[in-house]
C-alpha cells in the first residue's frame, strides 16, 4: 500500500459509470463498467470508420455540386483535390501527413473558400477524431 492510496479504494476494484461520468484516473488493477457509453482516455485516438468518412465527403461534394458560383471545371478540381483527402485519410487516419493535407486544402481554399470553410466545419468536430490535424492546417492557412 502506497502513501496515496486508503483501505476504501482498495476494497473498491470494480467502477460504475453506467449512470453517469467520471471525471478523475482510474487506476489500471480496476475494473471499469461503461455499459455501452465510451470511454476515452488520455492515449486514446478516436477515429471515424471508413462508412463515417464516406458519408462525411458526400456532404461535401453535394455541397459542391449545388454551389452555384462555380464552373463545371472548378467542381471537377474540387471532387479531385477532395478525393485526394478522403484518401489519405482513409488510409493513414490520424496519422495523415499534414503536408499533403495542407497543400489540397490550400488549393480547395483557393477555388472556393466556401467549401474550404466546410470542410473545415466538418473535420473540426472532435468525433471524427481529425480535429487536431485540421487545427493545425487552418493556423497554417491563416499566416
Amino acid at each position: 500500500m502506497d502513501k496515496y492510496s486508503n483501505k476504501s479504494d482498495q476494497k473498491r476494484k470494480n467502477i460504475d459509470v453506467s449512470s453517469g461520468s467520471v471525471i478523475g484516473s482510474i487506476s489500471t488493477d480496476r475494473q471499469l463498467n461503461v455499459a455501452g457509453r465510451d470511454f476515452v482516455g488520455r492515449d486514446t485516438v478516436s477515429k471515424i470508420s471508413d462508412g463515417e468518412l464516406v458519408l462525411l465527403f458526400q456532404n461535401i461534394v453535394t455541397k459542391i455540386d449545388t454551389m452555384p458560383n462555380l464552373d463545371e471545371f472548378d467542381r471537377a478540381d474540387l471532387r479531385a483535390e477532395l478525393g485526394e483527402i478522403a484518401e489519405e485519410l482513409r488510409h493513414k487516419g490520424a496519422f495523415a501527413d499534414e503536408a499533403i493535407l495542407f497543400r489540397r486544402m490550400r488549393n480547395i481554399n483557393r477555388l472556393c473558400s466556401d467549401i474550404s470553410h466546410i470542410i473545415f466545419q466538418t473535420f473540426m468536430d472532435p468525433s471524427t477524431g481529425y480535429h487536431r490535424t485540421f487545427g493545425k492546417i487552418e493556423e497554417k492557412m491563416k499566416r
